[in-house]
């Protein structure tokens, strides 16, 4: 995740709606030294059954972030995707991996990930030298 301090995140959140078209509302609480970050997330999304009990997910997120660096406040927005592959044993229960790509646009949301801690375990993938899109990859359970 390209948002500050996004190593060790817990992410709850509630999700509704049926696999054509579902809303989802998630609040992020950084877990790192620089916990004066918090996140609230809005998105809609669409679940594909590929197999038995796998399915394909994609999202489209809005990410709403609050930080305090070096005793700055500020608020930012972060559009974001994920993709990700869900497995559930059971109705309710998901087990899912995926892919996030929060958009870092220049002079616009620099304040959500210009002070990120997190190690590059993947580059950017960069569209022009002020929009870049962020990858990280997120591992949960649903319920």
């Amino acid at each position: 995740c390209a948002l500050p301090i996004c190593e060790k995140i817990l992410i709850l959140g509630f999700r509704a709606g049926n696999q054509e078209i579902f809303g989802l509302l998630q609040a992020d609480f950084y877990t790192r030294e620089l916990s004066d970050a918090f996140s609230m997330t809005l998105g809609l999304g669409h679940q594909t059954n590929i197999y038995g009990r796998f399915y394909f997910d994609t999202e489209a997120l809005a990410h709403l972030v609050w930080t305090e660096y070096d005793e700055k406040k500020s608020f930012n927005f972060v559009p974001a995707a994920r993709l990700s592959l869900a497995f559930k044993p059971r109705h309710r229960l998901q087990f899912f991996a995926g892919f996030l790509f929060d958009a870092h646009i220049e002079g616009f949301n620099d304040d959500a990930v210009i002070h990120s801690e997190r190690k590059n375990h993947f580059s950017s993938i960069e569209f022009s030298d002020s929009f870049h899109l962020l990858p990280s990859i997120q591992f949960g359970i649903r319920f």
